[in-house]
């Protein structure tokens, strides 16, 4: 750019600079001209310089501080007008190197609130001042931030007001006090995700729901708001690079999930506060070793959208669902999501080769990728311990009231049904509408393009995306298809159930069906835990969903001869021997630290005396064997059937 200099009279720039686009540059422009004026320094709009950038921003841009700093180059001005040292910059090292070019080019710098000229370096009086001035200045400012987030925390603790940033789903914030309160239209979708987890449902049906329905996402609400108000203030649209179109948001399992873990849900606030830091370059998510300022809870009902037991039980849910998955394994197994090590207290993985299967704690696993966290943990033959529970539960089965259970899980599973089928109709019309825009805009090229080949560029164009909303949509349908298809094989699987009321005399045939076997396990066991309760044997407690429980033992390793009932008429049919308690009055108790068994008295293993017996598990199969508690059981080969 050619600049022209008029060396025949003093010419005079402002320079202005606020740190965000909220701010007003008026006060500033206003202040510095009404002083020129009454000095009879002349100013021309030309001579305004404005930008918009945080004074302590390392080597970031100041393109009308550059514009500036070119005519200077050319000596096209002789003085410069600020409202304050930190407008040039807040950094005491920065603003001298800044002062001392300017003193180089012969610029005369004056700074109105501290009521300064800056001329030569001659004046060593001036420059000292500068220097302490400059440190002050920086003080000052470090003072206010610091000033501000006390502000912030005593009307966060005072009067409940939001902290800024995007509110969290269910909740908007006040216009006139900023306090946060409840947004009763989405605190119902909240509800729901919260109703919908709890009953056992998965992130990726929730959000298919959420979908199917046009439910905003939280980032799209929030967005929107933004934008509305950046519109108000006269601010440009934010480009959020990351998330994309603020219109194509959808529901995510990633976003079920961190919806559910917000305490805020149950009136819990939690805060944290690092010091300001105002003259670290860095943007605070990079900075490293913070030092913490102030960290607080609060708790307010008036916030609450969510009970406490169902918060609890979802995330626990959701912790459960997490904890140790192992996502390797595909092939079918009857009891691998209810087992549970009692050791560590991690999930089970399964493994092995065809011929034999195995359960196994997968805190015991070791690789390169995952180190081992459990030392006790028990492996297990699959068809082994798959026989030991079934054997441990066919009379749970039988006694059920089984009509009942099974009508009220069929009527359940006919509303599933309706709800993947309502899915799907919303879906089939989106992609109808879908279609018809697009044949619309198709329709449109052709009678508008001047060419044939302008007609299929435009359309080329188009096309990636409409074929990617279509995908996905297809994608959902078949997702609502395969559950429909589940659930009707459910309520054939109940109707079977139902027909079968005298079970004890079909057992053979109960256990023919695996998907009824499958049924009947999910349906009335709540967890199974593994303890390795000696160096050879393993104890099995299994819990059902009434609250009843079952003991049993297997061996973790080769069964003797003695310990295995071969049939003489079947030499094939073998079943291995192990101890079975009924503990549905909870009358045992597992200590894993000592190993130990402890028995109440009113249980037919007390023998008298204190209230409590203490013996050792070993002890305590031994007694239970006397004691006729001992059985057997055959493998039952799931996968194979």
């Amino acid at each position: 750019m050619e600049i022209k200099v008029n060396k025949n009279q003093t010419r005079t720039a402002i320079y202005v600079r606020i740190s965000t686009a909220q701010q007003k540059t008026d006060r500033q422009v206003v202040e510095l001209k009404e002083y020129a004026k009454s000095h009879a320094i002349t100013i021309d709009e030309d001579d305004i310089f404005i930008d918009v950038i945080s004074g302590f921003k390392n080597g970031e841009i100041r393109p009308q501080y550059s514009v500036l700093k070119q005519k200077v180059e050319a000596g096209f001005y002789d003085q410069i007008l600020f409202s304050e040292f930190s407008r040039l910059d807040r950094k005491p090292s920065n603003l001298l190197k800044s002062i001392e070019y300017y003193q180089s080019k012969g610029v005369h710098l004056y700074f109105k609130k501290q009521n300064i000229w800056i001329r030569d370096k001659s004046d060593i009086s001036t420059q000292i001042m500068v220097s302490v001035l400059a440190v002050m200045s920086q003080y000052e400012i470090e003072l206010f931030v610091a000033r501000g987030i006390d502000g912030k925390i005593t009307a966060i603790k005072s009067r409940g007001t939001n902290c800024g940033g995007f509110t969290a789903y269910g909740y908007k914030v006040t216009p006139v006090d900023h306090k946060l309160v409840i947004d009763e239209e989405e605190a119902r979708v909240v509800q729901r995700i919260y109703q919908y987890y709890d009953e056992g449902r998965s992130s990726l049906y929730i959000s298919d729901i959420l979908n199917s329905e046009g439910i905003p996402t939280p980032y799209r609400t929030r967005i929107g708001e933004s934008e509305k108000k950046r519109k108000a203030k006269g601010m440009e649209a934010k480009h959020y690079a990351r998330i994309g179109a603020c219109e194509e948001l959808r529901w995510r399992p990633s976003s079920i999930n961190r919806l559910i873990k917000n305490p805020l849900y149950i009136g819990r606030r939690e805060f944290t506060f690092f010091d300001p830091e105002p003259s670290n370059p860095l943007p605070t998510h990079k900075r490293q070793g913070r030092k913490l300022f102030q960290q607080f809870v609060t708790q307010s009902e008036d916030l609450r959208i969510i009970d406490d037991a169902l918060f609890k039980r979802v995330n626990d849910m959701v912790k459960e669902k997490a904890f140790n998955r192992n996502l390797g394994i595909h092939r079918c197994n009857l009891l691998k999501e209810l087992l549970r090590c009692g050791e560590c207290g991690g999930n089970f993985s399964v493994g092995g080769g065809r011929a034999e299967r195995k359960y196994r704690c997968y805190g015991t696993l070791s690789r390169c990728d995952k180190p081992r966290t459990c030392d006790c943990g028990a492996e297990l033959t699959m068809d082994r311990l798959d026989g030991l529970v079934l054997n441990m539960c066919i009379n749970k089965f039988v006694n059920h009231d089984i009509e009942v259970e099974a009508s009220e899980r069929i009527a359940s599973a006919k509303k599933m049904i309706e709800e993947r089928q309502s899915v799907i109709s919303e879906y089939q019309q989106k992609m109808k509408d879908e279609s018809d825009r697009f044949s619309s805009f198709v329709r449109r090229v052709i009678k508008n393009a001047a060419s044939d080949d302008e007609a299929n560029a435009w359309i080329a164009e188009e096309r990636p995306e409409y074929e990617v909303r279509i995908n996905e949509m297809t994608d959902s349908i078949k997702r609502a298809q395969s559950d429909i298809d589940m659930y009707k094989d459910k309520i054939g699987a109940y109707t079977k159930m139902r027909r079968k009321a005298n079970l004890v005399s079909r057992q053979k045939q109960l256990l023919e069906d695996r998907n009824l076997v499958r049924e009947y396990v999910r349906g009335f066991i709540s967890k199974i835990e593994i303890y390795r309760a000696s160096r050879l044997w393993a104890l099995v407690v299994v819990k059902f969903l009434d609250g009843g429980e079952r003991w049993g033992t297997i061996k973790t390793c080769r069964y003797k001869n003695s310990e295995v009932v071969v049939d003489s008429a079947d030499p094939k049919k073998i079943e291995y021997t192990g101890i079975f308690v009924n503990n549905d009055k909870h009358l045992l108790n597992y200590d894993k630290g000592n190993k130990m068994v402890s028995i109440n008295v009113g249980h037919d293993l007390h023998n008298g005396g204190s209230n409590v017996e203490n013996v050792p598990f070993e002890d305590f199969m031994l007694r239970a064997k006397n004691a006729g508690y001992a059985g057997s059981y055959a493998k039952y080969q799931y996968e194979r059937l």
